[in-house]
């Protein structure tokens, strides 16, 4: 019984790893904009459209920025 569920949650590490990187790409570099206020617009890759990672902005936020390869 012990090992059924090690390997069932083996797999479902495997999926989540899977799931997060279907997303591809990494974020694009920061411009340099300066904002009034910190807001995060996303909190995970997920939260964003496809093609698109949730990226930190420095000083404005996570915010949803499309991937480059």
């Amino acid at each position: 019984m012990k090992n059924k569920v090690i390997i069932i949650l083996f797999f479902v590490c495997i999926l989540a790893v899977i799931h997060v990187s279907a997303q591809g790409g990494q974020c694009p570099p920061p411009d340099n904009r300066v904002c009034a206020h910190y807001h995060d617009q996303c909190t995970s890759d997920a939260k964003c459209p496809s093609g698109s990672l949730c990226c930190l902005q420095p000083g404005c936020g996570n915010e949803c920025k499309v991937a480059i390869q």
